[in-house]
């Protein structure tokens, strides 16, 4: 049985007491406490989830303009390729008429140097035929000697023509 001269059964006693006549205002306290810690907790988790879909629709959109950066910048350096090489084309094409050009005047020079050089051997000849005719006419040739110095001019002569 209940010992009511101990002091520990009047501590349980009103305490027991305390909390039938508190324990609805002190529960209806803690609850709105706990009620206030949840909607607190609930907003929070609310605006974490606001923040975590912006972040994903953040991300997806950096994505997407990420990606169309990379198409335009692919499509950027295509086009810049393609400029590259009509470039080169062009460069080719100018170089190539270029060597066509200094070879036509290459050709022409060679050319008009053989004109020289021939024009050259033909006036060294007329000269030296001038030199023996006018020789022949001051000593008095004879036919002999007139075949003989014919036969000598062309055979000095042939070597030179030979080089033309």
């Amino acid at each position: 049985m209940i010992n009511f001269s101990d002091p520990q059964v009047w501590v349980a006693i009103a305490f027991l007491l305390f909390f039938i006549a508190f324990g609805k205002m002190i529960w209806i306290a803690s609850m709105k406490v706990l009620d206030s810690q949840i909607l607190l907790v609930k907003n929070e988790l609310n605006e974490a989830n606001k923040i975590h879909m912006d972040a994903k629709d953040l991300v997806a959109k950096y994505n997407k303009q990420l990606t169309k950066l990379e198409s335009n910048s692919i499509q950027e350096i295509e086009e810049s390729n393609r400029e590259a090489q009509k470039i080169i084309e062009k460069s080719n094409l100018r170089l190539e008429e270029s060597i066509l050009r200094l070879e036509k005047l290459t050709i022409e020079k060679i050319n008009n140097a053989e004109k020289e050089a021939v024009n050259i051997v033909k006036k060294d000849i007329t000269e030296i035929a001038i030199s023996l005719a006018s020789h022949s006419l001051k000593n008095g040739l004879v036919k002999e000697d007139h075949a003989k110095l014919i036969s000598d001019s062309l055979n000095e002569a042939s070597p030179h023509i030979n080089k033309l």
